[in-house]
């Protein structure tokens, strides 16, 4: 991968002035090693709002800013993913691709093709990676044979554009092929459509090849928040509560609670994005591959397709 000289600044944009955009921004503005030139976004007001506030230049045109800058940020909905990141490739710029990388496999393989091809950096925004390293998960040499993923919140009407597997599960099923490598033997899914004609409620089961269980609920349409991560081992059970922060370990390996004294683990989980962006910058420093990969990201999207195909099979789908 071609890398930005070592001792430069590198300079940044972000497309996309919205929920996620304005997060990127603000780590970027605060990084040392990076200079926000500028953000990009059609929606005049917002986008000039955005720029003033994080002191950049306004943009509402994409070929307007990759000109001046190494490396973007990709934060714009979920159907844009490819299109926007397929033109920062051409034009030779490093990207940070928010989840999902893209709404089709065939997308994600264009892209990570280009990538390739193009000796350029294509980084998933898959943060909550940052977070189970910080935890300890991702270090214990135990293969998992079973996991349960829970994820749900109350209806807010951003990221309508997609699946909830696409823009929740996906999260979970970058988790769950983390920490157990096997394929996928069997998929079970039922899916709900309540505000958007994809679905806002998803729960599936996966087999793994080693026989591993897996169950996944996602949720936008629940009355109350919930973030519940239970893994079993052979030797023992961790279940964690995101919302409660609480760590329940019945294994014999170290894992951090959420509320730690070591200073790097204690970084990660205080600010996954500013990690996530971090790693970022550094790879577009160094060369380095990040902590995620757009490989990763590919076959957690391969996964979620597969949920949402069979959930759409007959009398997989379901309306309220």
């Amino acid at each position: 991968m071609t890398a930005v000289e070592d001792n430069k600044v590198v300079n940044v944009g972000v497309v996309g002035a919205g929920y996620f955009g304005t997060f990127h921004a603000q780590k970027y503005r605060d990084h040392p090693q990076a200079k926000l030139v500028g953000v990009v976004d059609p929606n005049p007001a917002r986008v000039v709002d955005l720029a003033s506030a994080v002191h950049a230049a306004a943009f509402t045109e994409i070929d307007d800013l990759v000109s001046l800058v190494d490396a973007v940020t990709v934060a714009s909905p979920a159907t844009t993913h490819f299109e926007t990141a397929q033109a920062c490739l051409k034009a030779g710029k490093h990207v940070l691709l928010e989840k999902p990388i893209t709404v089709s496999v065939d997308e994600a393989d264009e892209l990570l093709e280009l990538a390739a091809a193009s000796n350029l950096l294509l980084q998933p925004g898959h943060q909550e990676r940052y977070v189970m390293q910080a935890i300890g998960l991702m270090d214990i040499p135990e293969t998992p044979v079973f996991i349960e993923c829970r994820r749900a919140g109350p209806f807010t009407g951003r990221a309508m554009d997609c699946d909830v597997t696409l823009d929740m599960m996906i999260h979970d099923l970058d988790f769950v092929h983390a920490l157990n490598a096997a394929d996928i033997a069997s998929v079970k899914a039922e899916g709900l459509s309540v505000h958007t004609p994809a679905y806002d409620r998803m729960a599936a089961q996966l087999l793994l090849e080693d026989g591993c269980e897996v169950e996944l609920f996602a949720s936008r349409i629940h009355d109350d928040r919930e973030r519940i991560v239970r893994v079993i081992y052979p030797s023992g059970e961790i279940a964690l509560d995101f919302g409660a922060r609480t760590v329940i370990n019945k294994t014999p390996f170290e894992i951090s609670p959420f509320e730690t004294d070591h200073p790097d683990r204690a970084k990660l989980l205080q600010d996954p994005l500013a990690a996530e962006v971090g790693s970022f910058l550094e790879a577009v420093k160094t060369g380095n591959q990040p902590l995620v990969t757009a490989e990763n990201a590919q076959r957690a999207l391969q996964t979620a397709v597969s949920i949402i195909r069979e959930a759409s099979r007959d009398g997989g789908r379901q309306s309220a």
